[in-house]
């Protein structure tokens, strides 16, 4: 299992997005608004750090996304 999460922390958010559907609604939760961005290069284990969220919501995150995948 810490191998599955140590892989997808360093796939792009993005590709994450299209390949897993409830990720982007995972994140609009958080008010993390990654499907308009037109770059998208940002690592999972990246987003997390960007917006700020306390140890709290980052730990609620990272438990919905890896739900999801």
């Amino acid at each position: 299992m810490e191998e599955k999460i140590e892989k997808y922390l360093n796939v792009n958010i993005k590709d994450l997005i299209n390949e897993f559907d409830g990720i982007q609604q995972a994140l609009d939760k958080f008010e993390i608004g990654c499907a308009p961005c037109s770059l998208g290069t940002c690592k999972l284990k990246d987003v997390v750090g960007i917006h700020n969220l306390n140890a709290e919501n980052e730990k609620e995150l990272i438990s919905q996304i890896f739900k999801i995948i």
